[in-house]
This record gives structure tokens, C-alpha cells and sequence, in this order.
């Protein structure tokens, strides 16, 4: 499986849309529609604020056509591993015909706990590590070769 956010900009001032309906007869009242939970975020790909949501999408990536399986709207200034964990729960009860074991993510969701989430989900994460962040790596990991073809993996904390 793979996840992928996209912006959704709406284009309405203070979350608000006047609509005159004109495929209802003998109706020129204008109506009000308000979107509650439509907030500011930050497209990180145009450099710029919009107001809106992101789609948050969980797609089968390894499939011919990357089929999608789950899309949800996600307030726009909510973070892409906040959305992970929603989304991830959710898809978990709704979907019961199969089993993920495997999850391919962006840099956006290099962080310790998303890696204890998905362990605890039993899924392997594959994530773009972020080099940007400013963190202290306390694991590293050494490779000691014992016969040609067998490397033995060593886990050494500082």
C-alpha cells in the first residue's frame, strides 16, 4: 500500500459560499453553505497557504493501476502522519477482505511513533527518510560479515 496527500483548495472567503440556486423553480433566495472544518494549510509542493483540505489517499501500489482504496478528506493543516494514523485506523475496520503487511511512505512520515504504529500494526514500513529534521539518531545499525554470503546485523545504542 501507498499514501499520498494532495491539497484541495476551496475557493471561498471566511469558509463561506453564497449559491443561488437556479435548477430549483421559482427560487431567488440566495443559500449559505459554511464548511465547518475547512482550515488553512501549507502546500509544500507550490510554496504557498491555501485554504481548503488535503485528500489523504491509500492506494494499492502494487498493482498494475495503483488502484486507489481509501481517499479521506482531511482538514488542510492537519499533518500527513496525523492523517496516517486516522487513516490507517479506519481503513483497518472498514476493509476486512485482505491484509496489509506492507506500506510505502514519504519523508513527511519519518518520525518514531508512525515506525512503532505500524510495527504494532504488523506492517513494514518502506519511508523516505527526512533529512531535514532536526533529531538525534540514538540507533544505528552495523553489518559484520561472518561467512561470504550470511551478514549477521548488530544493533548498537548509544
Amino acid at each position: 500500500m501507498a499514501h499520498r496527500s494532495s491539497p484541495l483548495p476551496i475557493p471561498a472567503a471566511n469558509h463561506l459560499v453564497i449559491v443561488v440556486p437556479s435548477a430549483i423553480a421559482d427560487c431567488n433566495h440566495p443559500r449559505l453553505y459554511s464548511q465547518p472544518d475547512c482550515n488553512s494549510g501549507w502546500d509544500s509542493a507550490r510554496e504557498k497557504y491555501y485554504n481548503g483540505y488535503h485528500l489523504y489517499m491509500i492506494s494499492a501500489a502494487d498493482s498494475k493501476h495503483d488502484l486507489p482504496l481509501y481517499p479521506r478528506l482531511q482538514p488542510a493543516s492537519r499533518h500527513d502522519a496525523v492523517s496516517l494514523v486516522m487513516s490507517t485506523v479506519e481503513f483497518k475496520q472498514r476493509f476486512t477482505l485482505g491484509t496489509v503487511d506492507k506500506m510505502l511512505l514519504d519523508a513527511a512520515h519519518d518520525a518514531e511513533a508512525i515506525y512503532l504504529l505500524l510495527d504494532h500494526q504488523n506492517i513494514q514500513p518502506f519511508i523516505d527518510l527526512n533529512n531535514g529534521a532536526r533529531r538525534i539518531r540514538r540507533r544505528t545499525v552495523t553489518f559484520r560479515f561472518l561467512q561470504p554470503a550470511f551478514p549477521s546485523v548488530q544493533k548498537v545504542v548509544k
